[in-house]
């Protein structure tokens, strides 16, 4: 529930503070780390759907209700008797009853009860007189829409937690918000009946815990490394402390769960109200940290800073404040349920801030886990309404069995799955990337078209023109490289050496280069090589964005197109006017000095920028030259 601007690039530049870098944790194993995520996100999606499942098809309830007034697993006072044909015995209103077998499996056999389970009761009346009676679970009604909107919650966190193990591994942010998401995703329980009762033990008894103490634990790491780790200060004393809070913290949680197995005689009775004030200490700190970092920020890492805090604070504010409301023993409520939507911020305010702003480059996360929730939302709500309307008019009407006509529903909405997935997935993606996808649009039109344009001049200043335009880049420059230097052909600039550190690279890769990766003399934040027949004869480079955002992969790749057909039809263009030139002095006995004209592209071109009114029209294109 990021100047670097990715989190890859936050980690991995080099930029940090030489200090800072000596205490970073030892290098973590991607590819275990990753199998190890993808494990954890796969088990949590199958309890997620055991979940799901259960409560629809097998969920129980007593058929009596019961006031929420006891924490502990104490007697709980009977509110109102729902069915009185499922009870063996004598119960009324206003008693207090427990269950006779109190031990923590049967009491979690009971929260997670089936249609049919039968459960020993025993308590006091008002009176003092003693109750005994034995319930059989009746069919619970369906889930309230607040449950349906957690377990969307909690798929959305898997996923998205799944996504960004696999897209970032080697990076220690995405790791940290890859095991936030998971925490989150397992703190959110809908009781299902069809999960083993050891099952539920283990994630009750040894996952949930795990996952309060973790979840604000990687919102502390996030905090005090993101977008780089503090050298010294409030926040490097954060990240040395951290791992220890955790210890403490996991301590006295598991007491806690400890104390609960036997509540009758609780063992440590202090610990709770302490977990609770050291928990909103903790969450104190966190804000602090991040309120640092967004001081000490600057350009678009601040806004990403605020995006990340914000996220974060609004998501947890609920849950906090339930807390609060339990450490000063306001009886739980139903209304209390509705605190914990706050947590649905997280993953949507974090999802903006990866794809508005570039906290770690995996918006295509948010794409597939929105793609997914909607798509399972509406084939949810289309079942609901369907088996309603089968199960209450058809039935009736017809008295086809219910079956069969539960089976035809599936049938249809099984063959009506890929076409609701298709328009879901462009609806999303045209709602979060459309601008984007247009501007790639429009810069691969032009890769099409730059081959086409028979003056080089035109050729340079509409790449210069696109470039700025589509890619949001508060500049972009066109390089000519010859055998002393790269010499800038669009605007006035010094020339750079040709054995630059950026040129070498881009000589040794022929692929896009991060200018911050090296010590060059090139301007900008990437440079992408023009490449003709396996040699760099240019280079065109894209500065920063003036949104204060990075340059996505996508974004890279068709830049990368552009400087490509930009440099062929350059050479293309210089390889006519140098066939021109000799045949006019092979066949027009034109002087040899007519050939010094078109010998150096960059001259020839500079030559035809400075006198455009006297300049010849080259002889054609690359298609021109190739027909």
């Amino acid at each position: 529930m990021t100047a670097t601007a990715s989190s890859e690039a936050l980690t991995e530049s080099g930029v940090q503070a030489s200090s800072a870098r000596r205490r970073e944790p030892r290098r973590v194993n991607s590819r275990a780390w990753q199998a190890i995520a993808v494990a954890v996100g796969v088990g949590l999606l199958a309890v997620t759907a055991l979940d799901i499942v259960g409560v629809t098809t097998a969920l129980g309830e007593p058929p009596f209700e019961l006031a929420h007034d006891s924490l502990t697993g104490g007697p709980r006072t009977v509110t109102r008797i729902t069915h009185p044909d499922a009870i063996a015995g004598a119960v009324h209103p206003g008693d207090r009853v427990r269950l006779v077998d109190r031990s923590i499996l049967n009491r979690l056999a009971f929260s997670r009860s089936r249609i049919g389970d039968r459960f020993a009761f025993t308590g006091v009346r008002p009176d003092g007189s003693p109750v005994s009676f034995v319930a059989t679970m009746r069919r619970a009604p369906p889930a309230e829409l607040t449950a349906w909107i957690y377990q969307l919650l909690r798929l959305v966190l898997i996923l998205a937690g799944i996504f960004v193990a696999v897209r970032r591994p080697a990076d220690r942010v995405a790791r940290m918000l890859a095991m936030f998401f998971f925490s989150i995703a397992a703190l959110i329980e809908l009781n299902g009946p069809l999960t083993p009762v050891w099952l539920g033990a283990l994630m009750l008894l040894g996952v949930t815990p795990f996952a309060e103490v973790f979840a604000a634990f990687a919102a502390m790491e996030i905090a005090v490394t993101f977008p780089q780790p503090s050298a010294r200060g409030v926040r490097a004393v954060l990240h040395r402390v951290n791992p220890w809070v955790l210890g403490v913290l996991l301590v006295i949680q598991y007491a806690g769960v400890a104390s609960a197995i036997v509540p009758s005689r609780p063992l440590f009775p202090w610990l709770q109200p302490i977990g609770g004030v050291l928990s909103l200490a903790y969450f104190g700190a966190i804000a602090i940290a991040f309120r640092i970092a967004y001081r000490g920020a600057s350009g678009g890492d601040k806004q990403r800073v605020a995006w990340v805090w914000s996220s974060v604070a609004i998501g947890f504010c609920g849950p906090l404040l339930t807390l609060a409301l339990i450490l000063a023993n306001v009886p739980l409520a139903p209304w209390m349920q509705y605190l914990g939507l706050t947590l649905i911020a997280i993953p949507f305010g974090l999802g903006y801030a990866i794809v508005r702003h570039r906290v770690i480059d995996v918006g295509f996360v948010l794409n597939r886990a929105l793609v997914f929730g909607t798509v399972s939302g509406l084939v949810l709500l289309a079942f609901g309404a369907l088996e309603w309307l089968l199960g209450n008019v058809l039935v009736r009407i017809s008295h086809i069995t219910s079956a069969a006509l539960e089976l035809g529903l599936a049938l249809v909405l099984g063959f009506s799955l890929r076409g609701i997935h298709a328009r879901v997935d462009r609806f999303i993606d045209d709602l979060f990337f459309r601008a984007r996808h247009e501007a790639d649009r429009a810069l691969r039109a032009f890769a099409r078209d730059v081959v086409y344009i028979n003056d080089p001049c035109i050729a340079i200043e509409r790449a210069h023109d696109e470039l700025v335009h589509r890619t949001a880049a508060a500049d972009a420059g066109v390089y000519i490289v010859d055998a002393v230097a790269a010499r800038r052909i669009d605007r006035e600039a010094p020339p750079v050496g040709v054995d630059d550190a950026a040129l070498v690279r881009l000589r040794a890769t022929r692929a896009p280069l991060a200018l911050a990766d090296v010590s060059t003399a090139l301007p900008g934040e990437w440079a992408f090589p023009m490449t003709v027949r396996d040699a760099v004869t240019g280079v065109v480079t894209v500065a920063a964005k003036t949104t204060g955002e990075t340059y996505a992969p996508d974004e890279i790749a068709t830049v990368e197109t552009v400087a490509t057909a930009l440099g062929r039809a350059l050479d293309a263009l210089h390889t006519a006017a140098v066939k021109s030139d000799l045949a006019r002095v092979l066949s027009g006995g034109a002087p040899l000095e007519t050939l010094r004209g078109s010998a150096d592209a960059a001259a020839w071109i500079r030559a035809m920028r400075t006198a455009p009114s006297g300049r010849s029209q080259p002889v054609g294109s690359l298609s021109g030259l190739i027909e």
